[in-house]
């Protein structure tokens, strides 16, 4: 169950992508478990997970390939690899707790053999040569005064305070916080029913160390395991909000200036809160949470945030100053900004919360009189349709069967597509309205300077025309014979076009030279002079 070494063999690419599949499908249901073992049961008797019960079998072939196909796949994306080390360092909590006192004995007698022999080989690294001497030295700890490891398991099952094992501190901070230990020196005397934390720290130190080697090894990915990857993401996204995800596009600081105008493209279940908080100038708590931590995520800093929240909740009840409740924000300013800050990881325990997911809201069971959750799923048909018909959606017919079939997010989806089309509709319908641009000008030598007799002027703009007549002419000629005849257009027209472009050069520059000969007798009004006279 420590997952020391990757296995070897040959797989088809059909199982290699079914067993990861299957693996991810079930660790984010146990992640969801918490820390339940009576929910974790619960999923080992599903069907599926039962047909596919050989995948998740701790310590057979498959249970090895799956977990190591996820550490490959997986270790370059920062969220990914931390639903990784949860999910997987849950199950083996949830496998310890399922063992007997037989099997964990077991367990604890193979791990060490193997470590010893993995020791031995001189196959490993430096740095997982450190790793498997420091296993060792807390498994030597936890086995000490020579004994045996059904000892060591019975002590852990009688729950006995005054048997105690050493190890550093390090290994059980949480115990340390809780005063639950005792230390001497930088060591932890932990009593035997804690066995289960420092088997799972030393599985997840484990864990840690092989998804950041995995990393490293992100360069020589076969191309078949990068589209393995992008599928495995875009499932493992589709289940839960990845903490720490990177984003691809820079987000600006949002402003409370600018709320207002951004609010349009909200998502329902924030743009209610918003037109509730506008309208009554105040929230439940777990609405004002939401809706926080929304802003807090496109961008508003937490100056902005106090200042924004200051405004709304300084602004009395339902818009009325006279109303019997006075502005919330009065009085009780220290408490609202502890919260913000709370939220923003400035206060308390410093947690940088993120923003709901679509399921955590679906999950939330909004308070009697809240705005709060995902629309689609708490609101009744009445208030569905209300919001629907604000927002000019008429083609409600299929969000509302979507929603029916309790497929939340999909008509969500639809109702977000639906509402992006209505501005570019008005936006299409003002730019292809009739209106009647300008003809450009024709070309022509009206403006030219006087000095040009209108005897040639009026020569070359006759030609011209004519030329303009017989070259609609050739073209429609051109085109209608050679198309039939299946000729390229581009070696029948080009000659033609460059003949006449040849044509008009000549022409304009022969126009040139006579200006210019009448501009010099402009100049010369006596023409040529003799010296002599």
């Amino acid at each position: 169950m420590y997952y020391f070494e990757a296995p070897r063999g040959i797989l088809s690419l059909k199982n290699f992508e079914t067993y990861a599949t299957l693996r991810l499908n079930f660790l984010s249901r146990v992640l969801k478990c918490r820390n339940d073992i009576n929910e974790f049961l619960a999923i080992t008797t599903d069907p599926e997970i039962v047909a596919a019960s050989d995948i998740f079998l701790e310590g057979s072939y498959k249970d090895l390939i799956s977990h190591f196909t996820l550490r490959l796949l997986l270790a370059s994306e920062s969220g990914a690899c931390s639903f990784l080390v949860q999910a997987e360092t849950r199950l083996f909590q949830f496998r310890l707790q399922c063992l007997s006192d037989t099997e964990l004995s077991r367990f604890l007698s193979f791990t060490e053999k193997r470590l010893n022999k993995i020791k031995k080989s001189g196959k490993t690294l430096y740095a997982e040569h450190s790793l498997v001497s420091y296993t060792q030295d807390i498994l030597y700890r936890v086995k000490s005064s020579d004994l045996s490891w059904k000892t060591v398991v019975a002590q852990c099952r009688e729950n006995r305070h005054h048997s105690f094992f050493t190890v550093p501190f390090t290994v059980v901070p949480h115990l340390v916080a809780k005063r639950i230990v005792t230390l001497h020196n930088g060591l932890a005397s932990v009593p035997y029913q804690y066995l289960h934390d420092v088997l799972r720290h030393c599985f997840e130190l484990n864990l840690i160390h092989g998804v950041q080697y995995c990393k490293s090894l992100q360069g020589n990915l076969d191309k078949r395991c990068r589209v393995l990857k992008h599928r495995l993401m875009i499932m493992l996204q589709s289940k839960f909000r990845l903490p720490d995800f990177p984003s691809t596009t820079a987000i600006s600081p949002l402003s409370q200036q600018d709320i207002l105008l951004e609010s349009g493209s909200f998502p329902p279940c924030m743009s209610v809160l918003f037109h509730s908080l506008q309208t009554n100038h105040q929230l439940h708590h777990h609405s004002r949470v939401q809706l926080t931590l929304f802003l807090k995520e496109i961008g508003m800093p937490v100056q902005e945030a106090l200042q924004f929240w200051k405004h709304q909740y300084s602004m009395a009840p339902h818009g009325d100053p006279r109303s019997g409740c006075g502005p919330k924000w009065v009085g009780k300013e220290r408490r609202y900004t502890y919260s913000i800050r709370h939220l923003y990881g400035l206060e308390g325990s410093q947690v940088n919360y993120r923003a709901h997911c679509c399921a955590s809201l679906q999950e939330f069971i909004p308070p009697c009189g809240s705005n709060g959750g995902c629309p689609f799923k708490h609101f009744d048909d009445a208030a569905l349709g209300q919001l629907l018909q604000s927002e000019d959606i008429m083609e409600t017919t299929d969000i509302l069967a979507l929603r029916a079939e309790n497929q939340f997010s999909c008509a969500c989806s639809l109702y977000l597509k639906r509402k992006a089309i209505k501005p570019l509709k008005s936006q299409s319908m003002c730019t292809c309205s009739p209106t009647k641009e300008p003809k450009a000008k024709k070309a022509r030598l009206e403006n030219h300077s006087p000095g040009i007799h209108n005897q040639e002027r009026d020569s070359f703009i006759g030609q011209r025309e004519m030329e303009d007549k017989h070259w609609s002419g050739d073209q429609s000629e051109v085109l209608g014979s050679r198309t039939g005849q299946g000729y390229s257009l581009t070696k029948t027209v080009k000659p033609l076009m460059n003949s006449k472009r040849a044509a008009d050069t000549q022409t304009i520059q022969n126009l040139g030279e006579s200006q210019r000969r009448l501009d010099m007798d402009t100049s010369n009004p006596c023409g040529n002079v003799d010296s002599s006279d």
